[in-house]
């Protein structure tokens, strides 16, 4: 028992970092639940680490830790899942899913120059950074200011960065053999930004498709980006609702892109980063309209 607290809810980094406390204590609930079912006596330590679970109405803020490899990426993520008019606070399984998708397809992401749209807590780009991939550059995009502000965070946070305020201003970073960079990039206005085309070899995001004004303005800024090159998007879009998603496609039409791939992605246990959910992802492989009439 001593040893599961220590794994789980005593472990140093959860004391430091706390994840959200109703899941602490939903796991102690169980944990003793099956204690008893086994006819075991409860330890002490176990009701001591779930009466510490004090309720707190004022948690705005938890973390999140996924087990990659060796180490973990730690994230800080807002308790709402729509926090300050702004769903980028929280973690959302498409990026998780996108996250694995990139693991698995490294040989595409290797040595390349990745843009990211609506990166949010950053766990897709760290996970990259983090791994074997080596990217030639990374991009984390984003345009809210809490967002990039968190973003700034997780980064420091796992990178044990300078804590400065200024962080931003500290970009391009280099991690291993990788360029690593923030961008404030309004999807609207992305054509009024002075982004270098050429430097992207991939772009990616993930659930990024859920309103339709948002996604009108998603589209516009994957064919600013791709135009009629042979760049390509990947982007991760959780299954709720299929008018939504018709909706997607009916507009990358309208902007010269279409989807050449779709991959279907469940939870798995066996995947890199675990997450549970009932709901399936969809990997849309995206590329120009016109690519062949231009390079043929």
């Amino acid at each position: 028992q001593n040893f599961i607290l220590n794994s789980t809810v005593n472990n140093p980094i959860i004391q430091k970092y706390p994840i959200k406390k109703s899941y602490q204590k939903e796991f102690l609930k169980l944990f003793i639940n099956k204690i008893e079912k086994d006819y075991l006596e409860v330890s002490d330590l176990v009701y001591e680490a779930l009466i510490n679970i004090l309720p707190n109405q004022n948690e705005d803020v938890h973390f999140r830790h996924f087990l990659l490899a060796n180490r973990f990426i730690s994230l800080k993520e807002n308790t709402c899942f729509i926090s300050q008019g702004t769903t980028g606070l929280f973690t959302w399984q498409a990026g998780i899913a996108l996250a694995n998708w990139c693991l698995e397809n490294s040989n595409l992401l290797k040595g390349k120059h990745i843009l990211e749209l609506g990166c949010g807590s950053g766990l897709t780009g760290l996970a990259v950074i983090f791994s074997s991939i080596s990217p030639k550059s990374y991009t984390f995009s984003d345009c809210h200011p809490l967002v990039l502000e968190n973003l700034q965070y997780n980064i420091r946070l796992n990178f044990t960065l300078n804590s400065s305020s200024e962080l931003l201003h500290s970009f391009p970073l280099t991690i291993g053999s990788s360029e690593v960079k923030i961008l404030n990039i309004d999807w609207e206005n992305i054509d009024q930004l002075e982004l270098q085309n050429e430097d992207t070899d991939l772009i990616l995001a993930a659930d990024v498709i859920y309103d339709p004004n948002l996604t009108q303005s998603f589209c516009k800024a994957l064919s600013y980006l791709i135009g009629s090159s042979k760049k390509q998007a990947i982007v991760a879009c959780t299954e709720r609702d299929p008018i939504t998603f018709k909706k997607f496609k009916e507009l990358l039409g309208l902007y010269n892109l279409k989807i050449i791939a779709e991959i279907q992605r469940t939870a798995s246990s066996e995947a890199a980063l675990f997450y549970s959910s009932d709901k399936p992802v969809i990997i849309c492989k995206i590329q120009s309209c016109i690519l062949n009439s231009v390079t043929a």
